[in-house]
């Protein structure tokens, strides 16, 4: 291929087949009845089978995106950025009591749930135009006999890593700059572990939903308008600022941003702390403290497990539906 286009980094013949795909193509047929004239070799030999062709695809693909993503220096420094970047901006406001099992419910609260749409944001803006701006692409390697789920699988193990350093980012930052949650017992492994396994998995699972976006728009910048407008579900359906019952109780069961939170929450022990509320006692208002039992973050292991579950089972069936969807892309 570099032989072929003249070219040093093969990365570099996508621009040439997408400006002059006539051209590359005639030129392409013009060489192959050349060589098979002197060879000898006719058109009708056997060419490999499509499972012949998908063996090892998944290293080629991977390795393909990843160079891709490493030589786009801007935006990897932007999607490495976006992490700090959003922890700074939580430092900025009063975070006084925070993690306090007597005063720090409501900071707390907050700060978690911004935690968890700052984890989705991040995980969406990473994904949300990787397909749609390869369509063109997806299309011909198909028709030579690609492997969709190869494709798909490679861009989740690129992703993933990403996520992963934009975890470790996020959370570390946040311990430094902001504080950790210090329950009074441990649930499976170290809080601050607990909650960059939750961000984790928050973000994979966001960045699969970017993937299905992807898959399903044509334009890249129709992508990055819908990550605007998923966003508000977000909020409204979190079941933290607006109570949800009714159809909007079954909408807050798919928004990941629920589940986020609610792990956020079971990690910090929310339960355990308490809230500061004015009440009348007779003498004009005043602060009184107590605790608001929300079934959304009981203290327990097997509720943990349960949100990383929901969480993972979130990116099984984005993927699946991502897989439908460039189906039916590339046999338009």
């Amino acid at each position: 291929a570099l032989q072929f286009f003249g070219i040093r980094d093969v990365v570099q013949c996508y621009n040439l087949l997408t400006d002059e795909s006539a051209t590359w193509q005639a030129r392409f047929r013009t060489r192959s009845l050349t060589y098979q004239q002197e060879s000898g070799t006719g058109s009708d030999q056997p060419l490999p089978t499509r499972r012949s062709r998908k063996k090892d695809q998944f290293g080629v693909l991977t390795a393909r995106y990843f160079k891709l993503s490493r030589n786009d220096i801007s935006r990897m420094i932007i999607m490495l950025g976006l992490a700090p970047a959003v922890v700074f901006m939580m430092a900025m406001v009063p975070t006084e009591g925070i993690f306090d099992r007597e005063i720090g419910l409501n900071i707390t609260c907050n700060m978690m749930f911004v935690l968890a749409c700052a984890c989705f944001f991040i995980g969406m803006f990473g994904s949300i135009s990787e397909i749609s701006k390869e369509r063109s692409i997806v299309r011909r390697e198909y028709m030579t006999g690609m492997s969709l789920t190869q494709y798909l699988l490679s861009k989740v193990a690129v992703l993933a890593v990403l996520c992963l350093l934009q975890t470790v980012l996020i959370i570390v930052f946040f311990c430094l700059l902001i504080g950790h949650p210090e329950p009074e017992e441990t649930l499976l492994f170290s809080p601050v572990a607990e909650l960059g396994i939750t961000a984790f998995l928050l973000m994979l699972a966001s960045s699969s939903m970017g993937l299905l976006v992807s898959a399903l728009v044509a334009k890249p910048d129709l992508g990055v308008t819908i990550t605007v407008v998923l966003l508000l579900p977000q909020y409204l359906f979190s079941g933290l600022i607006f109570a949800v019952d009714g159809i909007s109780e079954v909408i807050s069961w798919i928004t990941v941003c629920h589940w986020g939170i609610e792990g956020f929450g079971t990690i910090c022990d929310l339960n355990g702390m308490k809230a500061s509320v004015k009440i009348d006692l007779g003498q004009g208002l005043q602060t009184v403290y107590q605790e608001d039992y929300n079934t959304m973050f009981e203290f327990a292991r097997e509720h943990l497990e349960k949100v990383w579950l929901i969480l993972a089972v979130y990116l099984v069936v984005c993927m699946i539906l991502t897989r439908f969807s460039l189906h039916k892309t590339v046999q338009e």
